[in-house]
């Protein structure tokens, strides 16, 4: 290896999640510039494995997601780990998993038939930011 560049910062990017629709309002901060082995579990779920999309939830909890603005009915804000993101509605986090994997590629994620929202209603899109 050259020394003549020295050590190389690889830089991250997030993206901002604007959910629309029943969750308008609701907005989340998430890495896109994920390692592999995280981009392949999410991207790989077997939607019939329950066990799989759990551990896949977990992940994006702790993970992916950075911050978020989701506050529960008393008031309390929701942690931004993966208990807080376990403890939401499974369309809300359906829905975030699906505008995240947009993001991530720019290709439309397929959620099984039935699934709670889609491109159009899920997010509205934002430019990444390098962090």
């Amino acid at each position: 290896m050259s020394k003549r560049n020295g050590k190389f910062s690889v830089p991250r990017q997030t993206c901002v999640l604007v959910l629309t629709g029943d969750y308008e309002g609701a907005e989340a901060r998430c890495r896109l510039d994920v390692g592999m082995g995280t981009y392949f579990a999410i991207a790989d779920i077997d939607t019939g494995d329950n066990a799989q999309i759990v551990a896949a939830c977990r992940l994006f909890g702790d993970e992916i997601l950075i911050e978020w603005n989701l506050k529960e009915d008393g008031g309390e804000d929701v942690p931004a780990t993966a208990g807080g993101f376990m403890s939401m509605p499974p369309a809300l986090c359906l829905a975030m998993v699906k505008a995240w994997s947009e993001a991530m590629t720019g290709i439309p994620a397929p959620l099984g038939e039935g699934s709670p929202s889609s491109a159009e209603d899920s997010r509205e899109p934002s430019m990444p930011e390098s962090v």
